[in-house]
């Protein structure tokens, strides 16, 4: 859309006792915009976040890529759901920032810790999921907790997986597709072809550039459209 990008800035905000560090992309053009937080992966907040938070902000919202290892590298799930709530709080302070529209979004294990927020809260605008870790062999209870949690999703969700990821197994994707489907809860589900697991993050081993802009052209066209709702 070409709203411009009014930088890329480094911020924080409290969690507890934590401050919790994080990236800002926000519309150079004044008002109040929907917001997307974004939770990475194990890799850390790589560039390839930081830079997802600043198109996002080109394309009209504010987004706020969260570094949930600023206080230690390993945090539990919880605390990192925490951050995300601290997130969500410290956004609705900010004038440029609509409060009743703020989305979760993750990258990976991001992804898991964004549908457990989904199931946990009713705030959530929207869920985007890039490769989410849904896998009952490395994360069996937390992903039995996600699955189990669709029958209390309240927000749209978005979700964009490869056939043959290796980390983030395909059939645990459409297990959730199904939780969703049975419980009347909006949802898309979009597959891309190949093996690979982070394929929006080109950083990885596993960026697919094709995938990868494909899956940012769904993410724009969901957020639209439920903006004009």
């Amino acid at each position: 859309m070409g709203w411009g990008i009014l930088g890329g800035e480094a911020v924080s905000f409290r969690s507890g006792e934590a401050t919790i560090k994080g990236h800002l992309g926000r519309p150079a053009m004044p008002g109040r915009f929907p917001a997307v937080i974004l939770v990475h992966g194990l890799n850390g907040l790589e560039a390839g976040n930081r830079r997802a938070a600043e198109r996002f902000g080109d394309e009209g919202y504010v987004a706020l890529a969260i570094d949930w290892q600023s206080r230690v590298a390993t945090p539990s799930t919880e605390e990192v759901l925490q951050y995300v709530a601290d997130a969500a709080a410290w956004l609705r302070t900010q004038e440029y920032v609509d409060g009743d529209r703020i989305a979760v979004g993750g990258y990976c294990f991001g992804g898991r810790v964004a549908y457990l927020a989904l199931a946990r809260w009713d705030w959530p605008w929207a869920g985007l999921i890039y490769h989410g870790t849904l896998t009952r062999e490395r994360a069996p209870e937390e992903t039995q907790a996600a699955i189990e949690g669709a029958a209390r999703m309240q927000a749209p969700l978005l979700m964009l997986h490869c056939a043959g990821d290796p980390r983030a197994p395909l059939e645990h994707a459409i297990e959730m597709a199904q939780a969703l489907q049975r419980h009347g809860k909006p949802f898309a589900l979009k597959i891309y072809g190949g093996a690979s697991h982070a394929f929006t993050l080109p950083e990885g081993s596993g960026y697919l550039p094709a995938a990868a802009a494909d899956a940012w052209r769904e993410t724009i066209l969901f957020l639209d459209d439920l903006r004009r709702r």
